[in-house]
């Protein structure tokens, strides 16, 4: 029997840089590694189409979703299932009873399904832990969900790793324009984006030649759109829409200060690596994920989940002399080489394979 892996999340542009990583590293170990998503990469191979599965249309459609995991499933028959977020997760941990695969349960964040989870009256909160103590190894990217997985499971199962990996062998930009702000991720209301507008528009009265930068995926309801697009309306907010690899790395190379002042469940968040790794100071809030994903340089720079915090943190970061602000990022870019390398994550990836039986040591 053909041994078959699936790497699967409900999107493919979702955990892009592991699930990479991972491809390379677990092709010798299987015949056959796939992805699966709701639509195609542009450097991945062999993926499968989970049409519709980054739902956006309400509980209603998860069963249809559902069905065509099942569709899937039944067509190629995996033999070792790689999940990632707490809905696939529950799906597969209830799909191994009937299809018997090995399964490792990656919670890279909680998401927006953070409070259920993590409430004990909760129904997904139960079906979570019955479903996902059939895996194999159940691993977790930040301190909180580690506890709150150790707590559901034990500490036979779960493990944490540092983050997804992140390739730090690329050039670099130490010469930032420092007028330069950016907010790079899926534009909802929990990571701050309305907050974000109205204190740069403050600090736009003071200093009106800094920019903002904004760009990632349309996440925002109908209503909150309108307002989005109208707030944007000011000379010096530029909006970019979802934007490709090389137009995030244009964007990372000229930015100084990288703003992400979330409250939402993240596992955690690439962007603040990607950021420090590029020499940008960053400014974010001390919940669980964002606080991971920073180096003690930082913390100066953290804020609440306010416009007046997100203000201070700003004109913090913009009245840096440059010796100061030099020293500061660079040592924050070698946090992240060191600790956050996407071999060292592998290699962790492959040792909790290993020791759970999850895959044959070589």
């Amino acid at each position: 029997m053909q041994s078959k892996c699936f790497i699967l999340s409900s999107s493919n542009i979702q955990n892009v840089r592991i699930r990479n990583d991972l491809y390379k590293t677990l092709t010798n170990r299987f015949d056959k590694v796939y992805f699966v998503g709701d639509n195609f990469s542009e450097i991945q191979e062999n993926q499968i189409l989970w049409e519709g599965a980054y739902n956006r249309k309400g509980i209603s459609f998860e069963i249809i979703i559902f069905l065509r995991l099942v569709l899937i499933f039944f067509r190629l028959k995996p033999t070792h299932i790689i999940s990632f977020a707490p809905k696939n997760n529950i799906y597969c941990g209830f799909l191994q009873i009937f299809f018997k695969y090995k399964l490792s349960t990656v919670v890279s964040g909680l998401g927006s399904y953070s409070i259920k989870l993590t409430n004990k009256k909760s129904i997904l909160h139960h079906l979570f832990r019955f479903f996902v103590s059939r895996s194999n190894n159940i691993i977790a990217m930040n301190v909180d969900n580690f506890n709150f997985l150790y707590e559901c499971f034990g500490e036979n199962k779960v493990f944490q790793i540092a983050s997804e990996g992140i390739n730090t062998d690329i050039d670099f930009v130490t010469c930032k324009k420092r007028n330069e702000l950016l907010y790079l991720s899926r534009i909802i209301n929990e990571k701050g984006i309305f907050l974000i507008i109205e204190a740069f528009k403050v600090a736009f009265e003071s200093k009106p030649d800094i920019i903002l930068n904004i760009a990632g995926e349309m996440s925002l309801n109908d209503i909150e759109k309108e307002i989005f697009f109208r707030s944007i309306s000011h000379p010096g907010i530029i909006y970019h829409g979802e934007v490709s690899e090389s137009k995030k790395r244009q964007l990372l190379n000229i930015t100084s200060i990288v703003l992400l002042p979330s409250i939402y469940g993240e596992g955690l968040p690439m962007i603040l690596l990607e950021a420090q790794l590029n020499c940008s100071i960053v400014i974010t809030t001390k919940v669980s994920g964002c606080f991971d994903a920073i180096s003690d340089q930082m913390i100066t720079f953290c804020c609440e989940y306010s416009v007046e915090s997100i203000l201070f943190s700003i004109e913090n970061s913009l009245n840096l002399d440059n010796a100061s602000f030099s020293k500061i990022t660079e040592i924050s870019r070698d946090w992240v080489i060191n600790t956050h390398n996407k071999s060292v994550i592998c290699t962790k990836y492959l040792e909790i394979f290993s020791k759970t039986k999850f895959i044959n040591h070589p």
